[in-house]
């Protein structure tokens, strides 16, 4: 069996909570895992994973990250699992090495699409 993953922005979540459970709980019980996108450092301090269900965030990376966490981002890397946090928008090695001091292992954006594959060409 195929490690299916459902994205699933933060809007649609807060837009309509109920639907975003009753989406979670039916694609979960046919073995799709969720992941929470579009978060900014700010709202993902506000979610608890563990109440809301979902199995993966993701947090978009920018520079304001860098210049220092608040304690409250940092208790909420912890409380959500670093194992279950993507840091998105990488858009340079700047961006993946600091998540990797955060203790961050999984990362998306166009700076790793250029590792992967330095011949690519990126629209958009």
């Amino acid at each position: 069996k195929r490690n299916i993953i459902i994205e699933i922005t933060a809007s649609d979540l807060f837009s309509n909570t109920n639907a975003f459970l009753t989406a979670r709980e039916m694609l979960q019980k046919n073995g799709y895992r969720i992941c929470l996108d579009g978060l900014d450092y700010l709202a993902f301090q506000q979610l608890d994973r563990a109440s809301l269900g979902f199995d993966l965030a993701k947090i978009m990376w920018n520079a304001e990250i860098d210049k220092g966490l608040p304690e409250s981002l940092t208790e909420a890397i912890e409380k959500c699992g670093r194992n279950r946090l993507i840091l998105s928008r990488c858009d340079n090695a700047q961006a993946v090495e600091y998540g990797k001091s955060l203790g961050l292992s999984l990362f998306q954006g166009r700076y790793l699409d250029r590792v992967v594959d330095p011949e690519s060409v990126i629209i958009n």
